[in-house]
């Protein structure tokens, strides 16, 4: 899963990693490059999301500060065993670029979507990517569903009526 491809540009080395879908894999291999290459710089050359009405498709975005919104702690340790620990110096999001679980890319039909929306958004997908999808973002609900913020608190509200109403038609 995780691969490193090492070359030089003139005196300075160069490391690409592959690190397979999934947030946790990036942060992984973030915290690889950083104890074992000991790198200086860390780029990333995935995706990611953002609002902006100016940025268009395969836009280069070049960010000065990110906001990480929907990792817990625990999945380090707990799916990654090989992690001494969940503290890590460095994040990097590379988005589609790996092996996992896609479908929990699309719990956000749930937690964001109306019915209306969450159906354009899940069209093209097979039962199965959606069952899973639906079982990320209830998961991901059942574990803020009593948080102290009320924002990840009220969507998560959110989320399992979407669940449940969709359920019940």
């Amino acid at each position: 899963m995780l691969k490193f491809y090492i070359s030089q540009f003139r005196d300075v080395q160069i490391i690409a990693a592959y690190s397979g879908v999934c947030k946790v894999n990036a942060a992984i291999a973030a915290q690889v490059l950083i104890d074992t290459f000991h790198v200086d710089a860390l780029i990333n050359g995935g995706t990611a999301g953002g609002m902006d009405k100016n940025v268009q498709l395969l836009d280069t975005v070049i960010s000065q500060r990110m906001i990480y919104h929907d990792m817990t702690e625990d999945i380090l340790t707990d799916f990654h065993p090989w992690l001494k620990n969940n503290h890590f110096h460095a994040l990097i999001d590379f988005g589609v670029m790996a092996v996992g679980d896609p479908a929990c890319d699309y719990a956000m039909a749930w937690t964001y979507f109306d019915k209306k929306a969450r159906k354009i958004f899940l069209d093209e997908l097979k039962e199965d990517m959606v069952d899973r999808a639906r079982g990320w973002a209830l998961w991901k609900a059942l574990i803020t569903y009593n948080d102290e913020n009320p924002i990840p608190r009220e969507n998560a509200h959110f989320t399992i009526r979407e669940i449940l109403l969709e359920e019940t038609a």
